[in-house]
């Protein structure tokens, strides 16, 4: 169905009336992404930043604690190869003392006369070897305090790269909470807006569609009443013609009458004056010219009555036609 003209016009009217309205909202929407994006990427940015600086505090902590490590390691193995040299020498040193004590004692022996194989030559050498037993213990349980430490130390390291890293880990993921969290508010808030200027567009295309169809009706409704106003001016002319027409007419009827009435009167006066000039009585000149008006015998137009421009001046021979036109 083809769309009417007044719909056209009420909508080009809707148009012109309502664009500016939907141009703020547009304009409205654009501002509320605008500042959606904005926050959002300020946001990101700043949690990027943030997660940037404890990635940077963590490689830092994590390459101290493994320095740390590498060196409190070295210092130990170090510990431990100086205690293994010390007990070396200590034992070359004691070693060397038991077989000096050991020659002197059988040099003063033999000075004496005694035999090498006594009671106190073994005795000192099973001292000997119990003291070099009794070193070797200490220098095995100093060797594994060195070494238990050493691993006590590397496993402190640990822990605590272990921790750094749960807390750096923590951190982060505190960090992304956060911005996340701050992200939906923005986003909630960007929604709640974007709904808002829905609703309001929604309304605004409402109206628009009252403001269409009002119109249409409004412009038809003016359209038929100027037709009828037309009609009516017409049919008003129209009978002001007809009934000026008709007083024209009347006009001219009652004029006609009113001049042949004249003509009548005139001619009657002019024929009943001429006959009184004859010797004929008032009444029977005047009854002779209304018979003779009656009769038509004598034409309305009173000019033919008149001769030389006077009202009184019918000829006789005229006269004498008119009775006797009566008479026949």
């Amino acid at each position: 169905m083809a769309t009417s003209k007044y719909v056209k016009e009420a909508t080009k009217l809707a148009s012109s009336k309502y664009s500016p309205v939907f141009a703020q909202i547009a304009a409205n929407e654009a501002m509320n992404r605008g500042a959606y994006d904005t926050g959002s990427t300020q946001q990101i940015s700043g949690l990027n930043a943030e997660l940037g600086s404890m990635e940077a505090a963590q490689a830092t902590s994590q390459k101290q604690l493994g320095t740390l490590a590498t060196e409190s390691g070295t210092l130990y193995q170090q510990a431990l190869a100086k205690s293994q040299t010390d007990w070396a020498a200590q034992q070359a040193k004691m070693n060397q003392t038991n077989t000096n004590l050991m020659s002197s004692l059988q040099s003063e022996m033999a000075a004496r006369g005694l035999s090498t194989s006594t009671g106190a030559q073994s005795q000192m050498a099973n001292n000997a070897v119990f003291g070099g037993n009794l070193s070797s213990a200490i220098q095995t349980m100093n060797q594994g305090a060195l070494t238990r430490q050493g691993a006590a130390a590397q496993d402190t390291f640990k822990q605590m790269k272990g921790s750094g890293t749960m807390l750096h880990q923590g951190a982060t993921s505190r960090a992304r909470g956060s911005t996340q969290s701050s992200l939906n508010e923005l986003y909630n808030l960007y929604l709640q807006k974007q709904l808002e200027l829905q609703g309001q567009k929604t309304v605004t295309e409402k109206e628009k569609g009252d403001y269409i169809t009002q119109t249409a009706m409004t412009l038809k409704e003016q359209a038929a009443q100027r037709a009828a106003a037309k009609a009516q001016a017409a049919a008003q002319a129209a009978a002001a013609a007809g009934n000026l027409g008709y007083k024209y007419d009347a006009l001219q009827v009652n004029t006609q009458y009113k001049y042949d009435a004249l003509a009548s009167k005139t001619a009657q006066t002019d024929i009943a004056n001429k006959l009184k000039g004859e010797g004929f009585s008032h009444k029977k000149a005047m009854d002779i010219a209304n018979l003779a008006i009656k009769k038509g015998a004598l034409d309305l137009n009173i000019e033919k009555f008149r001769t030389g421009g006077g009202t009184n001046s019918m000829s006789n021979a005229k006269i004498a036609e008119i009775i006797a036109g009566l008479g026949s």
